[in-house]
């Protein structure tokens, strides 16, 4: 198994993202916390088997929701560095992965 290591800015990206859920409807940001926790979990079985799509990054989709899961890999691990809604303008995407570093 690969271990998986989340980065601050993958968290805070997770609970922004089901605050917004929330605020949709009761218990969807419950629901979404736990389909991206299952989607990065398979991380850890299968590796960084997803395309490379910025410098370094390599991006899983999620299973459920239109969010990519944004990691870099090494031998033994992965680091998810964010979890973004990939409905958002793609330049503010390359930027906010750019400043990731």
């Amino acid at each position: 198994m690969i271990r998986v290591r989340i980065s601050q800015d993958a968290v805070d990206d997770i609970w922004e993202a089901s605050r917004f859920y929330d605020h949709l409807s009761p218990g969807l940001g419950k629901y979404f916390k736990k389909r991206i926790a299952e989607d990065i979990e398979s991380l850890s079985r299968n590796g960084p088997i997803n395309p490379v799509i910025h410098g370094d990054v390599h991006r899983l989709l999620s299973k459920v929701f239109p969010f990519g899961i944004f990691y870099r890999a090494q031998l033994s691990w992965v680091e998810v560095i964010a979890i973004l809604d990939l409905r958002r303008n793609p330049d503010w995407i390359r930027e906010k992965l750019s400043r990731i570093g």
